[in-house]
């Protein structure tokens, strides 16, 4: 299930909802589509599995199905039944808002998850699924908006949502020695959906966004080049020697990292208290990444 990366995927949620609202109220509606979109990664994490088991066979005997400690007949029923809760949660939210794209979201992100393992996967088509989960992920969190979605939405999903598809692409053969244009196409990528979230302000109409672009411009740009070379680091490292272990701790960086991201955003909507809770997600991916893998 990847349980440390769930976390990551609660804060494009978070910072979803926190987006398109002041806070994290009504908290019911909040949890339910922290629920759907908790259960809907834990389902493509478990489905990813199923079908990769022959590779995972040669390549990683020790995972769960390989290993025998999961049976397929146990993984194939507990992906799909996470679907079905993330799928019942949306519709929960939607009779509770009376507000229907979380009803339209969810089944489009199952669909892409399913045809992402099933088929898109090892095609050039991967990445860009992947991310597209994303992309649909941070809708989801601000699907129940009391305003019409604008282009500042849209943006930060897409500035997400590219990021991903940089990631996927970087990680794509990280159990093996990866080509270096891989790699650097992937960051190279990545960079270019940090480069999305920090222009987001520009393209909102909202006052509290457009004073971060406006009144300050340089504290801005500084905190998401930070973020580029904080996460950076690793990944330059990686492409100057490909090797697996040095492309897996890069991988690992970048899926956690989408935390950090998420409560950038958050900080330059909401404030340093919204923020540094998002930020908190953190605590829990991280301990629980000591005992269980992440890519």
């Amino acid at each position: 299930m990847r349980l440390p990366n769930v976390f990551t995927a609660m804060a494009d949620v978070a910072m979803g909802f926190l987006f398109t609202h002041e806070s994290l109220w009504p908290p019911g509606t909040f949890v339910l589509l922290l629920v759907a979109s908790s259960a809907l990664y834990s389902a493509g994490m478990v489905i990813n599995d199923v079908f990769d088991v022959e590779q995972d066979r040669r390549q990683r005997p020790d995972r769960p199905i390989p290993s025998g400690r999961i049976q397929l007949q146990q993984a194939i029923p507990l992906g799909f039944l996470f679907i079905v809760v993330g799928e019942a949660s949306c519709a929960f939210a939607a009779l509770a808002t009376r507000d229907w794209l979380p009803l339209i979201l969810a089944p489009i992100l199952a669909i892409v998850i399913l045809r992402y393992n099933s088929r898109w996967k090892r095609t050039p088509l991967g990445p860009v699924a992947m991310g597209g989960c994303r992309f649909l992920n941070v809708l989801l969190g601000m699907s129940v908006s009391p305003q019409p979605l604008g282009a500042a939405n849209y943006l930060v999903a897409a500035g997400i949502g590219v990021y991903i598809v940089g990631l996927t692409w970087f990680a794509r053969r990280e159990a093996t020695t990866s080509p270096r244009n891989h790699l650097l196409g992937g960051f190279i990528t990545m960079l270019a959906g940090l480069a999305l979230l920090w222009l987001f302000p520009k393209f909102s109409s909202a006052p509290s966004l457009a004073d971060i672009w406006n009144l300050h411009p340089q504290y801005w740009a500084l905190l998401w080049l930070a973020l580029a070379a904080l996460i950076g680091w690793r990944f330059v490292r990686a492409i100057t020697n490909p090797q697996p272990a040095l492309v897996q701790a890069a991988v690992k960086t970048g899926i956690l990292s989408i935390i950090v991201l998420d409560a950038a955003v958050v900080l330059g909507v909401r404030g340093c208290v919204p923020a540094l809770g998002v930020l908190a997600l953190l605590i829990p991916a991280i301990l629980l990444g000591r005992w269980v893998y992440s890519t």
